[in-house]
C-alpha cells in the first residue's frame, strides 16, 4: 500500500501547468534561457513530481509570456515607447512606420537615435561608417538594420538601429535617409561606409550617397571569391596582399602575382574597382585604413541575446546595453586612462617603434628625410605635412615605421605626431554625452494614436535555426577541437633531407637501407678511430683533420663495399659518398 501511495504521488494531477508556472517566474526572470531538460530536474528534486517535458516546456512559456507579454500588446505600445524616448532622452530620433492591410494598421518598421550617441559620433568620431542587417530570430521575425562608427580606441560606437520587416532596396534607402538627416550629413564625399554586399545596399548607396568613398569586406569578398572557384592558400593570400598594398605600384605587383597564379582569377576582379577593396585606392580623408566591417559583425554578437526576444524587450535590451557602455566607457577613461593617447593606439605605435631599427634615415632639412630599409625599399618622409610615401601615415593617422625613425632622428615623441582623433581628450568628448533612464512601462503616458499589429510572419516548418549559418570550408563546433589539432602538421620522413648522426652527410634515410646505412657508417668511423689510434702510437705528427687513413683500412672499407649484395648496398654506399 505504501509503493501504491509513493506512485500516485510521483504523478499528481494537482500540479497544472499554470501553478508550475506561478511558482517558478521569479527563476525564469532571472534565467529566461533555462532549459527545458534543466527545469524537469529542478522540478522532480524539489516537489518530488513526475512532470512530462511538454508540460515543462509550456509553463516556461507561459511564464516567458506573462514576464514579456505577448507580440501583439508588445507593438501595441511602439507609440507610447517612441514618446517615452523622447521625453526622457531630447534630441532622440525615433520613427514609427506602419502600413494599410485590410483596413488595419500594420507594423513596417521602427527606427532610433539616440540624442547622446548622435551628438558623441560629432564630437570626436571619424567620417567612417559600417553598415550591416542581422536577422532576429523572435516571435514575429524581421531584419535589424544598423549603423555603427568607430571611437578613439577603434573600438564600435553605435549610432543607429532600425526594425524592418525585409532588407531590400526599399527598406535600406528609408534607413540612409533618415541617418543622413540625423548626422546632417551634407559634404558626401568626406564621410567612407563599409558593408557587405546586401540585398539593395548598392542601390541605395548610389541614390541617397552617390559621392561617398564606398568600401566592401574584404573577408566577404573572399567568401565570393571561394564561392566562384578559387580555393586554397595561395589565392587567399594573392588577394589579401593585394588589399593590404597602400601604394598603387605595390598593388599592381600583386595583381600580376594574383595573374601569373591564373588568369581566371585575375579576370574576376575586372568587374571590382579597386577602391572599394584595396589600402592603395582608399581616401585619406576618413584617417582609418579598416578592411573587414568587424564593427559591425561586433555588435550583432553582442545584442545576440536580445534578437531571440519580442520587438519591445529586444529594443528595451539595446537601450540599457548601449547606456551602460556610455557609462563604462566614460568612468574608465577618466579614472584609469592617465596617457596621451588611447590605448589601442599606443599599441600601434609601439609596434611600429619597435621597427625602427630595420630603417636607416638621411636627413634632408627638418622636415625632410629619407629613409632606407634593409629589405632594399627607400621612402620619403615629411614630417610637416605628416605624410610617408608608403601611405601607411596618412591612411591611418598613426606613424609608420620610417616617419618614427625621422622622428626619433629629430629626438622627439611619436605620440605628438598622432592624429588628435586618437587622444584621450577625444574619446572623453565622445563618451561625455548620456543615454538617460526611462521609467517603467506602466508609467508611459499612451498615445493617441491607432496601435500596430504585428506584421504577418510565415513561420516555417520546424524548429527555427538559431546558429550562425557556416562557410562550406568552415569547421564546425563538434569538429572545433580536431581542427586546432590539424593545424599543426607533422613532416612525413620519407620527405625531409636529413643528416646522418655518424658521419654528418646528406642523404634520404629509406627504411629499408636505414639499419646497414649505419652499420657503414660505424664500420667507417671505426676503421678511422683504430687508424688514428695505430698513428698516434707511431708517434708520427699529422695535424688534426688531414689524417688519412693506411691503406689497409682503405681495402677494407673497399671489402665490405664489394660484399654487399643486391641494390641495397649500393644505394647505402652511394648515401655515404654524398
Amino acid at each position: 500500500m505504501i509503493i501504491i501511495h509513493a506512485l500516485r504521488f510521483l504523478k499528481l494531477k494537482n500540479v497544472k501547468t499554470n501553478w508550475i508556472k506561478d511558482k517558478y517566474l521569479q527563476k525564469f526572470k532571472s534565467d529566461p534561457k533555462r532549459n527545458v531538460k534543466g527545469f524537469r530536474v529542478d522540478i522532480i528534486n524539489e516537489l518530488r513530481v513526475n512532470v512530462s517535458r511538454h508540460q515543462a516546456y509550456r509553463a516556461k512559456k507561459a511564464a516567458l509570456k506573462q514576464l514579456e507579454g505577448s507580440p501583439e500588446w508588445q507593438y501595441s505600445r511602439l507609440w507610447d515607447y517612441s514618446e517615452e524616448i523622447r521625453k526622457t532622452n531630447p534630441g532622440s530620433t525615433v520613427i514609427v512606420g506602419t502600413e494599410q492591410v485590410d483596413g488595419e494598421e500594420r507594423f513596417s518598421r521602427f527606427y532610433v537615435c539616440f540624442g547622446a550617441l548622435k551628438a558623441g559620433f560629432k564630437a570626436g568620431c571619424r567620417p567612417i561608417i559600417g553598415v550591416d542587417g542581422c536577422h532576429l530570430k523572435g516571435p514575429n521575425g524581421g531584419i535589424l538594420l544598423t549603423a555603427i562608427g568607430v571611437d578613439p580606441n577603434n573600438n564600435l560606437f553605435p549610432i543607429a538601429y532600425a526594425v524592418v520587416n525585409k532588407e531590400c532596396r526599399e527598406t535600406w534607402e528609408w534607413f540612409l535617409i533618415v541617418l543622413k538627416n540625423d548626422l546632417n550629413i551634407i559634404r558626401e564625399h568626406e564621410y567612407t561606409f563599409m558593408s557587405d554586399k546586401q540585398k539593395g545596399l548598392m542601390q541605395a548607396f548610389e541614390e541617397v550617397f552617390p559621392g561617398c568613398d564606398h568600401r566592401f569586406c574584404v573577408r566577404h569578398l573572399h567568401n565570393n571569391f571561394k564561392q566562384a572557384g578559387f580555393r586554397g592558400l595561395a589565392f587567399k593570400n594573392a588577394l589579401w596582399n593585394a588589399a593590404k598594398s597602400c601604394t598603387v605600384g605595390e598593388w599592381k605587383m600583386r595583381m600580376q602575382e594574383m595573374k601569373n597564379l591564373s588568369q581566371q582569377a585575375y579576370d574576376w576582379f575586372n568587374d571590382k574597382p579597386a577602391v572599394q577593396w584595396s589600402r592603395s585606392h582608399f581616401s585619406e580623408a576618413s584617417s582609418c585604413d579598416m578592411l573587414l566591417n568587424n564593427v559591425c559583425e561586433t555588435f550583432n554578437a553582442c545584442i545576440l541575446d536580445a534578437r531571440e526576444k519580442p520587438i519591445l524587450t529586444m529594443l528595451e535590451w539595446i537601450r540599457e546595453y548601449l547606456m551602460r557602455r556610455m557609462q563604462e566607457n566614460r568612468d574608465k577613461s577618466c579614472t584609469k586612462w592617465k596617457d596621451k593617447l588611447c590605448p589601442k593606439i599606443q599599441q600601434i605605435l609601439q609596434k611600429h617603434a619597435n621597427k625602427v631599427s630595420d630603417c636607416m634615415p638621411i636627413k634632408a632639412d627638418d622636415f625632410h628625410y629619407q629613409i632606407s630599409c634593409f629589405d632594399g625599399s627607400q621612402h620619403c618622409v615629411d614630417l610637416g605635412s605628416k605624410s610617408c610615401s608608403c601611405r601607411k601615415w596618412q591612411l591611418s593617422g598613426i606613424p609608420c615605421k620610417h616617419a618614427c625613425c625621422a622622428i626619433y632622428h629629430q629626438k622627439q615623441d611619436p605620440k605628438d605626431y598622432v592624429a588628435d582623433c586618437y587622444s584621450v581628450d577625444t574619446y572623453r568628448r565622445v563618451y561625455k554625452p548620456a543615454i538617460l533612464p526611462m521609467s517603467h512601462e506602466g508609467m508611459w503616458s499612451e498615445s493617441c494614436i491607432i496601435p500596430p499589429i504585428p506584421p504577418n510572419f510565415g513561420r516555417r516548418a520546424g524548429r527555427p535555426a538559431k546558429a550562425r549559418r557556416r562557410e562550406s570550408d568552415e569547421p564546425t563546433l563538434k569538429n572545433k577541437k580536431k581542427s586546432k589539432r590539424k593545424q599543426v602538421q607533422k613532416i612525413k620522413r620519407h620527405q625531409t633531407t636529413v643528416h646522418c648522426r655518424t658521419c654528418g652527410n646528406l642523404g634520404i634515410i629509406q627504411p629499408s637501407v636505414q639499419k646497414e646505412f649505419h652499420l657503414q657508417c660505424r664500420r667507417y668511423l671505426k676503421t678511422k678511430l683504430m687508424t688514428e689510434a695505430t698513428i698516434n702510437m707511431e708517434g708520427t705528427s699529422v695535424r688534426a683533420g688531414k689524417r688519412k687513413a693506411p691503406t689497409n683500412a682503405v681495402n677494407r672499407i673497399e671489402r665490405d663495399r664489394d660484399t654487399s649484395t643486391g641494390t641495397q648496398g649500393a644505394n647505402i654506399l652511394h648515401l655515404c659518398n654524398l
